[in-house]
């Protein structure tokens, strides 16, 4: 079975529901059951995918099929992609790219990747790179919370290496002068598993939104609710991996997922598009 990353950079606030919630948020994110960390399911991710090489008149068998006449399974499948970094407000530096040692060895194992360590963090501590602005005087304050600043040359690596992963091909498509890899470097932060789990929590995006009628125009009675989103500039990543059995030998159909995404890097995921959600660049390991 041969494996490979698949990466997800929002644009745009993503809403993918989890259906009616029974807390303060009426539409709620879907979550992980275990660590309740944001997820864009791997059913998501393979629809969009499919639909976009249907757009492209492209051949979308490899990625299955529900024709009753001839059923057949899809070569490629694709996981659940988690939240690697997510984008918290900030005192210095406007925001912040927040991570967590958890996830950093989920990645670090997705990866296959031994030549990088995962630094221990503290609850009070929040490592930097050493090329960071979101600090002052020794301190990082995303949202609310107040952190001591660290150093080490391991933050630095695991910097370049997701900035290689996301922004390395970016200037292309965007035509645009920023460099997202300096950008994405200076506001890197790894806090600790407990922090993160309370910024997961907390530092998604809620918006209030109405429904009005359109006779009186004012707002229907009872409809005011409260939907969450993942806001813009999260980072996901999730395995894509072929069943070789199915695709038979010799045969590379990553290849053909490449090719759409080389065309079409930017597609929509989850709901409320039409109030411009679900704006996501989506790029392979390479």
């Amino acid at each position: 079975m041969s494996t490979k990353m698949i990466y997800f950079h929002t644009l745009s606030p993503l809403h993918v529901g989890a259906g009616r919630g029974t807390g303060l948020i009426d539409l709620p994110i879907v979550r992980e059951k275990a660590t309740d960390f944001p997820i864009l399911p791997g059913s998501s991710v393979k629809g969009v995918l499919r639909e976009g090489l249907r757009r492209s008149k492209e051949n979308i068998s490899f990625l299955g099929s529900d024709d009753s006449e001839a059923k057949k399974a899809s070569v490629l499948n694709f996981s659940d992609a988690y939240v690697l970094c997510l984008p918290v407000r900030a005192f210095c530096g406007t925001f912040a790219w927040v991570t967590c040692p958890q996830i950093l060895n989920r990645y670090k194992r997705d990866l296959k990747a031994n030549d990088i360590k995962v630094p221990e963090v503290k609850l009070e501590e929040a490592f930097v790179s050493s090329d960071s602005k979101i600090w002052s005087d020794g301190k990082i304050i995303l949202e609310d919370l107040d952190q001591k600043k660290k150093l080490s040359p391991e933050t630095d690596a695991w910097a370049k290496k997701i900035a290689a992963a996301y922004f390395k091909g970016e200037a292309d498509w965007i035509k645009g002068e920023a460099d997202w890899t300096k950008i994405f470097i200076d506001r890197f932060v790894i806090v600790s598993d407990e922090v993160f789990n309370f910024i997961s929590k907390h530092a998604t995006e809620v918006r209030a939104r109405i429904r009005i009628d359109q006779e009186t125009k004012i707002v229907k009675p009872g409809a005011l609710w409260y939907e969450e989103s993942l806001p813009a500039e999260t980072l996901l990543a999730g395995l894509v991996w072929q069943d070789d059995a199915l695709a038979g030998e010799g045969k590379n159909y990553f290849e053909k997922l490449t090719a759409l995404l080389a065309k079409e890097p930017e597609m929509q995921f989850g709901g409320k598009a039409t109030t411009g959600l679900g704006r996501v660049q989506v790029t392979m390991e390479g």
